[in-house]
């Protein structure tokens, strides 16, 4: 399959500078639109491949995605624990199959197309922001952010695929204290987010599902998260603790939404590593002095310059505390100063593929235009 003429890499350093004014951020709404309807046609030819593959084990699928309406039936391709479904063979074509025809009925339950189970037993849908029947405690459903279309799933049964670098003691739903304290701060992080233009259209197209939980014990640390392979999903972990503001959490999805977009191209176009193998190198970030993998060092290179440009537009606009933004673009700074772009193209060059060397070249360029001041 041809990949989307339309999905590139060219000009993210000048995209994730968040540059001021409603031309801006028309034209951050134009570069997003394209990279979601490019995943929209993706999913939908992959699809439609499997069915014609396989007609009798894609019946009942295709038959309920009929049912759906056309928006639903999007967004439901888009939710990212169908994507990947959509996209990976993950366990031959009866699993896959059967893991489809699972999701669709959950769909269809709670958007009230098919009767729920007679146990009464709790149904989600598959970006889980929704059950049926709701969950005892009302705050479990999150209204819409205002201004973000985004989902947020408070207590949704989904699986996060912590690896060696993730939070190995896994996490767990809050209850309604802490929830009501999260959920806040999350309406904060969108009032910031609009009050920007084109950052709130970058997180609602590559940050689609946002997950909130909480560690079961012993938390100390705020975390925020996204994986390979569920390109759109991500999770802001101990959200509740004191020091984190909206505008610490506004970062978080800025963060999180630029790793989406790189997740999504490696999906649709070609990854960063020619080899799977080249991932298991771990180095360390110059940012947060944690140990990363390589895939995520790369990216974590786009993700402060983003991070760096949202809060000096954030200050800029007067929507966040000059000290928060002050300490916060001086940790980039700190972090571009050792050449992080530079580091990987000098060490890491012979598994690097032409999209991550093009990507860091503009990141090199850019991030010591940061530095120069």
């Amino acid at each position: 399959m041809t990949p989307p003429k339309r999905l590139t890499l060219d000009g993210t350093a000048d995209l994730l500078r968040w540059e001021p004014g409603a031309g801006a951020t028309a034209a951050t709404g134009d570069e997003v639109t394209a990279w979601r309807s490019a995943y929209e046609r993706r999913l939908e030819e992959r699809l439609g491949e499997r069915v014609a593959a396989h007609p009798e084990a894609y019946e009942a699928v295709a038959r309920a995605l009929g049912v759906l309406p056309a928006r639903v039936r999007t967004r439901f391709l888009r939710a990212p624990s169908v994507a990947t479904l959509v996209l990976r063979d993950s366990g031959g074509t009866e699993i896959d199959a059967g893991l489809l025809e699972e999701a669709l009925a959950r769909e269809l339950t709670v958007t009230g197309l098919l009767a729920p189970p007679p146990s009464g037993r709790t149904v989600w849908n598959v970006r889980g922001d929704r059950s049926l029947p709701q969950v005892p405690d009302g705050l479990r459903a999150v209204d819409p952010l205002p201004g973000l279309d985004v989902a947020v799933d408070t207590a949704s049964p989904f699986r996060f695929p912590d690896g060696a670098f993730g939070l190995t003691a896994g996490t767990v739903p809050y209850g309604e204290e802490r929830l009501a304290t999260v959920v806040e701060r999350l309406r904060g992080a969108a009032r910031i987010l609009t009050g920007l233009g084109g950052p709130a259209r970058y997180v609602e197209t590559f940050a689609q599902v946002v997950a909130v939980r909480q560690e079961p014990e012993g938390a100390r640390r705020f975390h925020s998260s996204s994986f390979s392979g569920l390109a759109g999903c991500c999770r802001l972990t101990n959200a509740h603790l004191p020091h984190v503001t909206p505008a610490l959490l506004a970062e978080a999805l800025v963060h999180e939404a630029t790793h989406g977009r790189l997740y999504l191209y490696e999906e649709l176009r070609e990854p960063f590593l020619r080899r799977a193998d080249a991932n298991d190198r771990a180095v360390t970030s110059p940012w947060t002095g944690a140990t990363i993998r390589l895939q995520s060092f790369l990216h974590a290179c786009a993700v402060w310059y983003a991070v760096h440009w949202f809060w000096v537009r954030s200050r800029d606009a007067g929507l966040c505390p000059e000290a928060e933004a002050d300490a916060r673009t001086a940790l980039a700074r700190t972090g571009f100063r050792r050449d992080p772009a530079g580091t990987l193209l000098r060490a890491h060059a012979p598994v690097l593929t032409g999209s991550a060397r093009n990507l860091l070249e503009q990141l090199r360029a850019a991030t010591a235009a940061v530095v120069a001041g």
